[in-house]
């Protein structure tokens, strides 16, 4: 009995000295990179990828655009590339470029670098719409009028026509007159349709003359 208190007590000294370990491995935080480790990665990049993350430095959202467009069309010594017309338009669109904006609802409307699809298009037609550029205005009717990309919808179409006729655009104008000679989301004004398309022809519109033609007989 006293061999086995003796024991017992050598035991607990012994834990109590040394603790025992258990199989739980210890949490380690990963190391955090120093401003010198992160320099030191960007210097190491390739060269390719040096020009794709700059190739835009410096140039302005028009610039940016035009090279867009040489994309599209092959023009100053760039080789046609669709794809690459919309990595360029589409930077310069989200830099506020209204054109390149008008630029990116074409190609998704067509699909040219980019898989068709219409309500994409709408979207960045209304990008521009809402700066208030009067093409856009007049095409983001056209979208409304014919259900392109969106809910058909004459009142609205109506909206956006006036908003480029109010600002001159002669396509604006003949598209407010259809809507009043048809009464397409307004009542129907044979008066207003004409002084519409009078607006039109005062600005050379051969297009509203043949609507005054048919549509009157003048």
């Amino acid at each position: 009995m006293k061999r086995l208190l003796k024991y017992a007590i050598s035991f607990l000294v012994v834990v109590l000295l040394f603790p025992m370990t258990t199989n739980a491995q210890t949490i380690k935080r990963p190391k955090q990179k120093t401003k010198t480790e992160k320099t030191q990665k960007q210097n190491n990049q390739s060269p390719a990828k040096k020009r794709a993350t700059n190739e835009f430095e410096g140039l302005t959202a028009n610039q940016i655009a035009k090279i867009g467009l040489d994309y599209e069309f092959g023009g100053h010594g760039k080789t046609q590339d669709y794809t690459k017309a919309v990595k360029w338009y589409r930077k310069a669109a989200e830099l506020g470029d209204d054109w390149a904006q008008w630029k990116m609802g074409e190609c998704y409307k067509y699909g040219r670098g980019v898989a068709k699809d219409y309500y994409e298009a709408v979207k960045w037609y209304r990008k521009a719409a809402e700066q208030g550029d009067p093409w856009n205005q007049r095409t983001l009717g056209d979208c409304y009028y014919n259900g392109f990309g969106v809910t058909q919808d004459y009142y609205e179409a109506v909206k956006w026509y006036r908003k480029a006729a109010n600002q001159g655009n002669e396509f604006g104008q003949i598209s407010l007159a259809k809507c009043y000679y048809y009464g397409h989301g307004v009542t129907k004004n044979l008066d207003e349709a004409k002084s519409l398309l009078l607006k039109a022809i005062a600005q050379g519109s051969n297009d509203a003359k043949t609507y005054m033609r048919n549509w009157f007989g003048e």
